[in-house]
């Protein structure tokens, strides 16, 4: 739907494309879920002081995003629960607990991944292709190596809705670049004139700019 939407940048505004667009977001915006899977990719290794303390820094790290909301982990509950960051034997201790068993649904069985949760505002697919790179290089860069990072509720690879609307620019822009050299060559040619051929250019853009808008240009 987003990738759909986005098409609406590529017509003029005011244009009956863009309006239908626009009142269909209006009418079913808000937010998506989405999650961010932190994998150790080790038994136990995201159950550690040193990985409850890394959380924080990747919770604050998500502030920063405005069309992100709502982020929790489960290290401020831990934190909450034992008084601070919580040393090795409580976090070992931590299954028999009442914070053990909320903390379920934020870690695997084997506690070696850990989940992040968040929403993220369904605006353009510009706003989220590039958000959702920024949050996964971001992440990425304080998370120590050994671990990996994955966003789930979106496209497995948050690149391909901007990917995909570079290459429809790039194409269009390239179709249309030719069609206009192709006419400007054959009205040059058969008036031998290049103001000729200039000018006959104008009426030839008019229509395809009042559908499409200033980006013709």
């Amino acid at each position: 739907m987003q990738f759909e939407s986005n098409l609406s940048e590529y017509f003029r505004k005011g244009n009956e494309v863009s309006k239908e667009v626009e009142a269909f977001e209006e009418r079913y915006g808000g937010s998506s879920f989405l999650l961010k899977v932190v994998d150790s990719n080790q038994p136990g290794g995201v159950l550690t002081p040193a990985f409850v303390d890394t959380l924080n820094d990747l919770e604050s790290s998500l502030e920063g995003f405005n069309i992100l909301s709502k982020t929790s982990t489960f290290a401020n509950l831990i934190e909450s629960f034992y008084s601070g960051l919580p040393t090795q034997v409580q976090l070992n201790l931590l299954r028999g607990t009442i914070a053990g068993t909320v903390i379920q649904g934020s870690v695997s069985k084997d506690s070696s991944r850990a989940a992040i949760h968040t929403y993220i505002r369904n605006t353009n697919a510009r706003d989220i292709s590039r958000t959702l790179v920024r949050v996964g290089n971001g992440l990425r860069e304080i998370l120590p190596a050994e671990f990996t990072v994955t966003l789930k509720g979106t496209p497995p690879h948050p690149r391909i809705i901007q990917l995909h609307m570079e290459s429809f620019s790039r194409s269009q822009a390239i179709s249309l670049a030719f069609s206009v050299l192709v006419v400007w060559s054959l009205v040059s040619l058969m008036f031998s004139s290049l103001l000729v051929g200039s000018v006959a250019m104008l009426p030839f853009s008019l229509p395809l700019r009042s559908v499409w808008g200033p980006w013709v240009f």
